[in-house]
This record gives C-alpha cells, sequence and structure tokens, in this order.
C-alpha cells in the first residue's frame, strides 16, 4: 500500500502496536509534553506530525463530525485552509482537532473563515505576510547576543530558578552558571 500510495517517496514507519501498552498508544502516535503524565520528563514528538496534505483531509474530517452533532452545514473558506497549511501544528492532530472545533463554536454562518481559528494560527499567517513584505530588518545580532538575551527570558519566566532554567535551556547547571559569571565579566 506505502509503494503505491502517494507518499510513497516518504518514510514507511513501521510500528509494533502489540508492542505499545494500551495506556501509552496515543503518546507513542501523537506525542506528548513534558510533565503530561507521570512518567514524561521530557518531551516526545509523535509519528502521525509531518503530515503536509493529510491536514486538508484532517480538518474536513473534524468538521464533518461537528457538522453532523450540530446539524450545520460548514466549509473552509480558502483563506482559512491556507492558515491551516502554514501552521507548524505543534500540538499535532490534537491541536488541529482542538482548532477545528474552536472555528465551530465562533462560526456564525456556514463559512469558517481565518478570524474562527486560534490566534496562535492567525498570527504565524500574519507573521510570515510580514516577512515577505519591503518592511525595515532589524539589525543582525551575534549569537551571544541572542543567547545571553535567551537565557536571561528564561530565568525570568521560571522566576529566577536555576535549575528549572538549565533544565529548560537542555543545559547543566554548571554551563548556566559559566555563562552568567561570563555576562558578569562583560
Amino acid at each position: 500500500m506505502h509503494a503505491e500510495s502517494s507518499r510513497s517517496q516518504a518514510p514507511f514507519l513501521a510500528v509494533n502496536c502489540a508492542g505499545i501498552p494500551s495506556e501509552l498508544m496515543e503518546s507513542e502516535f501523537f506525542g506528548h509534553a513534558s510533565g503530561a503524565f507521570t512518567g514524561a520528563q521530557k518531551a516526545r514528538l509523535g509519528l502521525l506530525r509531518e503530515r503536509g496534505d493529510d491536514r486538508e483531509l484532517l480538518a474536513q474530517h473534524f468538521l464533518a463530525q461537528h457538522q453532523d452533532l450540530l446539524g450545520r452545514n460548514l466549509s473552509f473558506s480558502p483563506a482559512a485552509m491556507d492558515t491551516i497549511y502554514r501552521y507548524p501544528f505543534p500540538g499535532n492532530v490534537r491541536e488541529l482537532q482542538n482548532a477545528v472545533e474552536r472555528a465551530v463554536t465562533f462560526c456564525e454562518g456556514n463559512v469558517i473563515d481565518v478570524d474562527h481559528l486560534p490566534e496562535r494560527m492567525r498570527s504565524v499567517n500574519e507573521h510570515e505576510e510580514v516577512q515577505g513584505a519591503p518592511a525595515v530588518s532589524a539589525p543582525l545580532r551575534s549569537l551571544s547576543d541572542v543567547q545571553r538575551e535567551h537565557v536571561r527570558y528564561v530565568l525570568r519566566e521560571v522566576g529566577g530558578n536555576k535549575r528549572r532554567a538549565a533544565d529548560i535551556l537542555g543545559v547543566t547547571r554548571r554551563t548556566l552558571y559559566r555563562w552568567l559569571a561570563n555576562e558578569e565579566a562583560e
């Protein structure tokens, strides 16, 4: 089936479903965030992540489910579907499902438009439009400046907790202390 499908050029992912406990099946396919459940110490990407063209099929499927429940005939505007294609969906299929449910809830007519989608999806779309337009560009900065600013940001967000900041940054506390000492020395 894979060799004859439209995705035959993409890798085939074989999964031994019998070897996955039922309570971990959803996590295996869809991924999870750090701390999502007991034992989820770090985030894990799902297998169902880089789907591309399936976004429209999945969005239409979720829309059909809600149409049946509500007894309404709904469709996506071309702009809404374009926004769905542009958004990277870090939450995988569940995030798409939630976005469609939200859109159906806020749509008063029969056409789901960009305004009915979650703000995070619209902002990605707006950001790309701004990127493509000729504008005054920000000055280029060195990697160490960007790193320093990001470290400060993470520390602020975790209330100065260096252990949490180091975990989020993916470094040891010793490395974080060294960065902070270098910053103070400058």
